[in-house]
């Protein structure tokens, strides 16, 4: 059966409609005609497979990547980069303007490569193969090649898979590479027989979280180096997180921020980045051994006006001193919680920055935040190209007529 695609959802399917049921099927574009096959028929909606695609749409290209639509990792290489992009800008209007009612107009959104890009990648291995799992099961799909992670790290891969033929209590790898400076970190769960061979590929081995030889490696953000352990949270495209932080830098240095409040901080990369730049800044983080590196980190950058809080953000944040002018905040997938916020609003700092990986629970956000706030302006950035995933980041001025 032929249907015509409508448009496409957030997540890059294309959406038709099946006997007045709404249809969302794989490798499809906009005004497509599809042969489709239907895969799953639920109360609601249905998912369906495109067969054979006619009256093809302009920017349709040829998947360059053997595992697409089969290991889980890209959903957009059948679309022209720039094509992606103008998608990516759409999506994140058409939500906002949906579950927050905030309308951008001339979006912008920054992009670079969108191959060889990650800094990071996490392999499962299963009965001596290395791979990635099909989308939404637990089927390996082994890989030889990845198209989205830097170069040496694939390389890596090719000796991986020949020590692997020896090994059998091997569950996962996880692969990061330093940002400029090319170290490598090899963080292995489970059982290892031949930890000397894994040891000659990696600057810093970690076998079921215990440091074989060093315990990081060492990656830069612009000018600024950072120590990072296999728990750290780390930005995984090295080009695009210096073009997020210099408009990060560039609006902080422009409102004169003068004491700041860093939410979620990781190792510590946006607050020691913008140390130079203002009085003072205190940083938040759950994870203890990503607030220990942090202190490592400031350290290691001079920054003596930076201190960091071993806490959920939302177990402390009513214990903070409540000077603060400025807050940052680039908090998990799930957003913010409804303390946090609460607080934020009773707090009226004068300005926050918001990073989010997620348009759905940022708009969620920032309908409660816009309630003493309003957008000052809204910046994509393309971190993860040839998957659904955006970064945004959305800077909020306290309306002038709220009372402080």
């Amino acid at each position: 059966m032929n249907i015509r695609i409508k448009k496409l959802d957030d997540y890059g399917r294309g959406i038709a409609f099946v006997n007045g049921k709404i249809t969302f099927i794989n490798n499809a574009l906009e005004d497509e005609l599809i042969e489709y096959r239907l895969n799953k028929e639920k109360k609601k909606y249905n998912e369906a497979t495109a067969l054979q695609i006619f009256d093809l749409h302009k920017d349709r290209i040829e998947a360059n990547c053997p595992y697409f639509f089969l290991c889980g990792g890209c959903q957009l290489q059948h679309m022209s980069f720039s094509y992606e992009n103008t998608f990516k800008v759409q999506k994140v209007k058409e939500i906002l303007k949906k579950f927050s009612k905030i309308e951008v107009n001339n979006l912008q959104i920054i992009s670079k490569s969108p191959n060889h890009y990650r800094n990071k990648v996490t392999f499962t291995v299963n009965k001596n193969k290395l791979g990635l799992l099909r989308a939404k099961t637990n089927d390996l799909i082994e890989v030889a090649h990845c198209k989205l992670i830097h170069n040496k790290l694939n390389k890596i891969v090719e000796v991986l898979k020949v020590l692997l033929t020896k090994e059998t209590g091997i569950s996962k790898i996880m692969l990061r590479i330093g940002n400029k400076t090319n170290e490598v970190m090899i963080s292995i769960t489970g059982n290892v027989k031949d930890t000397a061979s894994f040891l000659n590929l990696a600057d810093s081995l970690i076998i079921n979280g215990i440091p074989m030889n060093q315990d990081h490696i060492t990656s830069y953000i612009m000018d600024k180096k950072f120590q990072i352990n296999h728990c750290s949270f780390f930005q995984v495209n090295d080009e695009i997180v210096e073009c997020l932080y210099q408009e990060i830098i560039d609006i902080i240095k422009n409102i004169h921020a003068r004491k700041v409040l860093d939410l979620y901080c990781g190792v510590g990369t946006i607050g020691i980045s913008i140390c130079p730049y203002v009085q003072e800044v205190i940083g938040v983080e759950v994870v203890k051994e990503a607030v220990a590196a942090a202190d490592h980190n400031k350290v290691l950058n001079g920054a003596k006006n930076i201190s960091f809080i071993h806490s959920k953000v939302e177990d402390i944040i009513e214990k903070l001193p409540r000077e603060f002018d400025t807050v940052i905040v680039d908090p998990p997938r799930s957003g913010l919680d409804s303390k946090t916020k609460k607080v934020l609003i009773e707090l009226k700092p004068t300005h926050i920055l918001y990073i989010s990986c997620d348009p759905i629970t940022l708009a969620r956000d920032l309908k409660e935040l816009k309630e003493i706030y309003r957008v000052e302006s809204v910046k994509l950035f393309n971190m993860f190209p040839r998957t659904y995933h955006v970064e945004s980041l959305v800077f909020l001025k306290l309306n002038d007529e709220v009372k402080l």
